[in-house]
């Protein structure tokens, strides 16, 4: 019996079984004859396009196929070609439907809210999209009719309860925030006061991210009005959406001033270069902005992958540019996600703020808090390093290993270092003549760093991935990454080894080799030639081929090397490669009218700016510069003429000469003049008593004056002073003075040793210059008349 059964039930399951597979043949074919009469339709009214027949019916048939069939881009070519009504109101939805926004936006508020509820919810979803909530509120209280009416509905119910929270968050802050204490009285030298800074970064188990933002801002003077009336939001478009969930301007009177529609500006961050529409900016110009106002806004950012669609790299800074009151910062990741924590410049946590992460576990997931109280402002000082390097931060990073980093932006860039034919015609035209690789390396550098405009985009804000050599080159221009891809690409055809480096330059953070991490604002190019690895940067136009710009400088990077990769060190240059000689033929009259001539030789960084200068200047600016320089040794000198040799010659230093005449600027004593002084030392290096930090001087150099002056012949010396010679671990300096016949010569050799002078050694490194300055102040030569 037991038996009779199961057959039986197998033959239901069987004939069950047969007929499912009847019905999905049978769907099968439905499908298969539904997409052929979509074809058949479409090439009917192509034809009907092809004849001149088309008009603003057929196009508007032909886009609504496409639209039905989810082909929008399709469909929004060919709505455009119809100035029928419903094919406006198709494109403006088409629009939205490939999350264009703006343009949809646009189409939308050109035609007006005409009654159709089909089109009024999908442009109050386009207002909702650029946060302008209360347009959106007053479009879907306009719709009417089923489905969209419930729709709308929904979405008015979830905006109204938005802005609940922002009432309810008004009445518990409103008194906290005018209290007196946050006040100018209290913080004199602060322009605003960040009352409260709550940060959070969420990471979600698909890999995905939301970061989510709330600031309080009171406006304590003009400064503050000024700096923190626009509030910027920088997304890149690309994996990024940011929403806005409410900003508001709270008056004195406690009356608040929503944020709406005029305010919110969208834009692209490099409007004029297409390859990087992506890097935008949601910009809120916040309303009736007033000292002692208060802007408030909160505000999300999601995220659809992370940075290799698995890890993360985040910096967080104690510390900003005006005092905090509170913070609050978080990170929320799956428990079993492993998080590395480091802390930099811990040694300026002087106002001892806890820097270890409270860490919670709840449901899954894990929590690190951090909280702050009462955080000073950054107390700027002149001649400060970066605020990377004084700043204490916190890095957060979930990178294993560095070659996982390797393995991620590699496969991004390998392909795009591929040689096609326009770019190997170039190469082959640059080096022809080159007898060396040197010289080839040399033609492809200039050719890189001169032709291809640089877009200025930081590494990481318009993506990871660089665009194709042929796209840069054939654009000539190009961010960073996209320089050096180019580059590499060129070297390499050209037979040289060439590879694409990531850096942090010296405004940001320098790689640590123990801390694996995406912490990276740049990207440069390292090549092997006749054994010996040289590094080039393309982005910087006026850098000499084997030169590096200073915040290149002495900084750990990553090389790209095609079978793994290698953390290197790029080169700090000698003094002797930053140098600047200053050469002044005087011929002095008795009358005390010069004629002279003066010839600028800049070498290193010194070169780099004076090509900028000379490059990028008006004549008639430069011309003035030189003519303002002249006063300090001849008030009311004129200038007689300038050139510039070697402007054009990447390889060679510029050469700066120029002649003046005028009154020299010495002082009549009866018979005796007394020259002006020959030393030139800047004064403002150590006017601080103490420093809060170090002292930068930017780079090590070598600044050289030689100065002839052929005097009168009835005139004599007087007074020659006696040479300097001052020595220190930071600084030498030489000054040598001497005659011969009736010309005077003086010498004078300015050696900065080291870049950054330690909070400890200032003191003794102030009194070593200011003893150095006395010492030259008193140096003046003396000439007196020969009387027969």
């Amino acid at each position: 019996m037991r038996r009779n059964i199961q057959i039986f039930v197998i033959l239901i399951l069987i004939n069950i079984s047969c007929s499912q597979i009847s019905f999905l043949n049978k769907a099968d074919q439905y499908s298969v004859i539904a997409d052929s009469y979509y074809q058949k339709a479409i090439k009917e009214y192509k034809e009907l396009i092809l004849k001149n027949k088309a008009n603003d019916e057929v196009y508007f048939k032909l886009g609504r196929l496409y639209f039905e069939h989810g082909e929008f881009p399709l469909a929004i070519e060919v709505f455009k070609k119809s100035n029928s009504i419903e094919a406006k109101k198709y494109l403006a939805i088409s629009y939205y439907k490939i999350g264009d926004y703006t343009e949809a936006l646009k189409i939308f508020d050109s035609l007006g809210t005409v009654a159709d509820d089909f089109y009024l919810y999908y442009y109050g979803l386009s207002c909702e999209a650029l946060n302008l909530y209360e347009q959106a509120k007053l479009i879907y209280r306009k719709v009417k009719s089923d489905p969209y009416q419930k729709l709308s509905q929904q979405n008015l119910d979830r905006i109204e309860q938005m802005f609940k929270h922002e009432i309810s968050l008004k009445d518990r802050t409103l008194e906290k925030i005018f209290d007196k204490k946050f006040s100018k009285e209290f913080y004199p030298e602060a322009g605003a006061l960040f009352i409260l800074v709550d940060e959070e970064i969420e990471i979600i188990s698909d890999n995905t991210a939301v970061y989510s933002g709330h600031f309080i801002i009171k406006i304590l003077d003009d400064r503050g009005k000024k700096n923190f009336s626009e509030v910027i939001i920088d997304y890149d478009s690309t994996y990024e959406k940011p929403y806005l969930e409410f900003a508001r301007t709270i008056k004195e009177d406690g009356v608040s001033v929503v944020v709406g529609k005029k305010h919110i500006r969208d834009v692209s961050r490099y409007l004029n270069f297409p390859l990087y529409s992506n890097a935008r900016a949601m910009i809120i110009s916040m309303p009736e902005v007033n000292v002692g106002c208060v802007i408030e806004y909160k505000f999300k950012i999601f995220k659809n992958q992370l940075i290799d669609k698995k890890h993360f790299s985040f910096s967080y800074f104690l510390q900003e540019s005006e005092p905090i009151v509170e913070a609050k910062y978080s990170i929320l990741v799956p428990v079993e996600m492993t998080l590395n924590i480091k802390i930099l410049n811990g040694e300026y946590n002087k106002f001892n703020a806890n820097i270890k992460p409270e860490i919670v576990d709840d449901k899954g997931k894990r929590r690190y808090m951090w909280e702050f109280k009462n955080i000073p402002k950054v107390i700027s000082e002149s001649y400060m390093p970066a605020n990377v390097e004084i700043n204490p931060a916190i890095l957060v990073s979930t990178f294993r290993d560095w070659q996982e980093i390797y393995n991620w932006w590699w496969n991004l860039s390998k392909e795009k270092i591929r040689a096609t034919a326009v770019i190997k015609e170039m190469v082959h035209k640059l080096t022809k003549y080159a007898k060396t690789l040197r010289d080839k390396a040399v033609a492809i550098y200039n050719f890189c760093a001169r032709n291809i405009r640089y877009v200025a985009v930081e590494y990481g804000r318009a993506g990871y991935e660089p665009h194709s050599a042929e796209e840069i080159f054939l654009n000539k221009y190009g961010d960073c990454k996209d320089q050096s891809i180019l580059l590499v690409t060129m070297l390499r055809e050209a037979g040289i080894e060439a590879y694409p480096v990531l850096i942090g330059t010296r405004d940001y953070f320098n790689l640590s080799p123990d801390y694996p991490s995406v912490m990276f604002n740049h990207c440069i190019i390292m090549i092997e030639l006749e054994g010996e690895n040289i590094f080039l940067d393309p982005t910087c136009t006026t850098c000499s081929f084997g030169d590096l710009p200073i915040d290149d400088q002495e900084r750990m990077v990553l090389v790209f090397k095609d079978n793994g990769f290698r953390i290197m060190q790029t080169p700090l240059f000698a003094p002797i490669h930053n140098r600047v000689i200053h050469s002044f033929k005087i011929n002095l009259n008795e009358d005390g009218i010069i004629n002279a001539k003066k010839e600028v030789v800049s070498l290193g960084f010194y070169n780099q700016a004076q090509r900028a200068w000379l490059l990028y200047s008006q004549p008639e600016i430069v011309r003035q510069t030189i003519e303002e320089a002249i006063q300090k040794i001849s008030i009311g000198g004129k200038l007689n003429n300038y050139t510039v040799e070697n402007l054009e010659d990447w390889n060679k230093p510029i050469i700066l000469k120029y002649s003046i005449q005028g009154p020299f600027d010495w002082i009549s004593v009866g018979d005796l003049r007394i020259l002006p002084q020959l030393s030139e030392l800047t004064t403002d290096l150590v006017t601080k008593q103490q420093r809060n930090y170090p002292l930068d001087l930017g780079f090590v150099s070598i600044e050289e004056r030689q100065i002839a002056i052929d005097f009168p012949k009835n005139f004599g010396i007087r007074y020659l002073p006696e040479n300097i010679y001052m020595d220190s671990k930071w600084m030498e300096f030489i000054a040598e003075y001497s005659i011969k016949e009736r010309t005077l010569y003086f010498k004078e050799k300015k050696t900065f040793k080291e870049r950054l002078i330690a909070c400890e050694d200032y003191s003794h490194f102030r009194n070593f210059y200011q003893e150095l300055l006395r010492k030259t102040k008193q140096q003046r030569i003396v000439l007196e008349r020969i009387t027969k």
